[in-house]
């Protein structure tokens, strides 16, 4: 981090120096953009997922494995945000889901990506009238990026 940037997602750090500090800003835009309603959710599932795979560490490996098949699936079919819910509670039910030591990355694929073609910081830098297709955007990217590193 000496150079001023994210080791897992490579975006400038904000002045706090600590990248997790982007979720808390991509929520205040959803709270200023996004109305509770299917597609508001659909945003949010894709901001938390995306931002969550381009960080694995703060992740066990079964639970990031899990999240890049469900962000996929919705990427591809919509599916409705209740049923994708239920989906990850019943895949995820008895997996341990957050990594319990951050800063050790030994279970994450060395071909995982350390360089994105979209970041959290980007979604943010986007007026907040665009943030649902920022967020579809920068998913989509994200899922291209991973396929290409790690195949389909």
């Amino acid at each position: 981090m000496t150079d001023g940037c994210c080791p897992e997602c490579g975006a400038t750090l904000p002045d706090s120096g600590r990248c997790w500090d982007r979720v808390h800003q991509l929520l205040e835009v959803e709270a200023q953009a996004l109305q509770d309603s299917t597609d508001g959710r659909r945003a949010h599932f894709y901001a938390i997922a995306t931002y969550q795979l381009q960080h694995p560490s703060r992740l066990t490996a079964p639970a990031v494995a899990e999240l890049r098949v469900q962000l996929a699936r919705m990427l591809t079919a919509e599916v409705p945000i209740a049923e994708l819910r239920e989906d990850v509670r019943r895949n995820v039910r008895g997996l341990k889901v957050t990594n319990p030591a951050p800063t050790d990355i030994s279970h994450v694929d060395s071909r995982w990506p350390r360089r994105w073609m979209i970041t959290a910081a980007d979604v943010v830098a986007r007026p907040p009238t665009e943030y649902m297709v920022a967020v579809r955007d920068w998913a989509d990217a994200t899922r291209e990026t991973l396929n290409a590193a790690l195949g389909a």
